[in-house]
Formats: structure tokens, C-alpha cells, sequence
């Protein structure tokens, strides 16, 4: 009785482990994800670099060495993104990100995240523009067909975008947007997420995603 009992608790254990790691949505709890919203870890890329050169061939102008948000891309053929460092200008801690074009989150922990229908997914941005110019929060869905999802065949997935979550013009000074996305039940079924901003010279900060 005493064996059963502690392998009992070890699987709570181990549950409870798995839940809070980053690598789970649990049931009726809420998880907030760090996704580098306030882009204060940075990498730096430089001219001998693949990814700096790809950018390069296709026109972008970049530093010497160009300071990339960790974990966030460009993904459209003309862009500009800069990590700017002022405390003062910043919502929060010591950077922000200027930039027109479009990113999207990407890392080894959230690509492993699976996402299931009726998962609701709750977006905050913080963002300004002294021109008030328009910007948009939306996802890349990633999806499988039925037999993927049953674990039959062993197919890739495919992409499809998200309806744009946030579609606003930032005013001037600081604000935060917030849009709620419910996963939908469909065919293919949507397995994973990426979280993509769309900027005019727009001013992010302190971007955040929870899922529940």
C-alpha cells in the first residue's frame, strides 16, 4: 500500500513538474510564457553570418553588427528592426523595439508547445508611434490533417495566419492592447502558434501571451 501510495505521488509530482515548465498548458491553470517581450535578450549577428548575409543579399541595410531580439524574425522581403536601449523612452526595463515589417516569436521551447482546440489565448502588447501610424498582432497557425493527428502518418506541417488579432493605430504615448484568440476546432487541426507583429515604425514593449 505504502509502495502504490509513493508512486502515486511521484507521478503527481512529476505532473506538476512537466505543468510548470514551460513545455505544457495544464487544465485550468494559466500560463504565462516568456517570449522576450520586453526585448531585453539580444543577439548579435555579424556580416560573416549566414542569417546576416541572407538579409544582405536581399537589400536590408544592417549594421556591422546588427543587435536581433532573441527568439523573434523577420519574415517579409523589406523591413527595418532595432533594438533601442533607453530607460527613460522604454515602457518598462531598459529596451524597446522599434520597427516596420513583420517578426515572429520562435524558440526551441515554444516550438515544442502543442497547442489543442478551445485553447483561448490571450495576447498583451504595449506599444506607441508619435506619426500614429497602424500596426497588427495575429498568428501564424501551424496544422495537421486527421491522420497526422492520430499519429498514422508521419507528414509535415502545413501554415496558415491566424485573423488578425489587433488592428489599431498607436497613439503617442504608451498603451497596452489586449485581444483574446479561442483556438478553433477545424480540419486540420491547429497544433502550434506563432505570435507575429506587423509595424510602421511602430514603438513595441513588454509583449506578452498567456494560454489557459
Amino acid at each position: 500500500m505504502e509502495e502504490k501510495m509513493g508512486k502515486k505521488w511521484l507521478f503527481l509530482l512529476a505532473m506538476l513538474v512537466f505543468c510548470r515548465s514551460g513545455y505544457a498548458v495544464c487544465a485550468g491553470e494559466p500560463k504565462l510564457y516568456d517570449i522576450n517581450g520586453g526585448f531585453e535578450k539580444g543577439v548579435e549577428v555579424t556580416k560573416y553570418e549566414g542569417e546576416y548575409r541572407k538579409w544582405a543579399e536581399q537589400g536590408i541595410k544592417l549594421p556591422e553588427v546588427w543587435v536581433r531580439p532573441y527568439g523573434w524574425y523577420p519574415n517579409c522581403p523589406d523591413w527595418t528592426l532595432e533594438v533601442v536601449t533607453d530607460e527613460k523612452a522604454a515602457h518598462s526595463g531598459k529596451n524597446f523595439l522599434k520597427m516596420t515589417g513583420t517578426i515572429y516569436y520562435q524558440d526551441d521551447r515554444w516550438y515544442v508547445l502543442e497547442i489543442k482546440e478551445n485553447y483561448e489565448i490571450t495576447v498583451k502588447v504595449w506599444a506607441k508611434d508619435p506619426n500614429r501610424a497602424t500596426f497588427k498582432v495575429m498568428f501564424y497557425q501551424y496544422t495537421v490533417n486527421e491522420e497526422v493527428a492520430k499519429g498514422s502518418v508521419p507528414a509535415p506541417r502545413s501554415i496558415q495566419s491566424s485573423p488578425v488579432l489587433i488592428n489599431e493605430a498607436a497613439v503617442p504615448e504608451w498603451k497596452q492592447y489586449t485581444a483574446k484568440y479561442v483556438v478553433p476546432k477545424a480540419v486540420p487541426q491547429v497544433r502550434r502558434v506563432n505570435i507575429v507583429l506587423i509595424g510602421n515604425g511602430t514603438w513595441f514593449d513588454d509583449v506578452e501571451v498567456e494560454i489557459k
